[in-house]
């Protein structure tokens, strides 16, 4: 699918979150962002109010939110779970389509 700027299809971008990078500024148009705490034995705890927040302006945004886990010292250790929620969204299909075409 071309795209405003050119002959380029529309790509879907990805913004991928750890308690390390505690907020996103970028000129480009995010269309999914995928939360999650980190793993292992070193991991360090990540906040509720730190997950609400991207979730909250994720759907301020119209962008897709994927909360991917709490983490701990096993991935699945802190479950998918926020606030009784699974978060699976995904961009819509045509930038998806158009991201794997890239």
């Amino acid at each position: 699918m071309p795209s405003s700027h050119g002959s380029r299809p529309q790509t879907a971008h990805q913004a991928s979150a750890s308690p390390t990078a505690r907020s996103h500024s970028s000129q480009a148009t995010i269309h999914w962002a995928i939360v999650g705490g980190e793993s292992g034995p070193h991991a360090r705890p990540m906040e509720e109010a730190w997950a609400l927040e991207i979730r909250n302006q994720c759907k301020k945004d119209g962008v897709a939110f994927f909360f991917k886990q709490w983490g701990g010292i096993r991935p699945k250790s802190g479950g998918r779970t926020l606030r009784g929620k699974e978060w699976n969204e995904y961009p819509p299909a045509e930038k998806r389509l158009a991201a794997s075409a890239a």
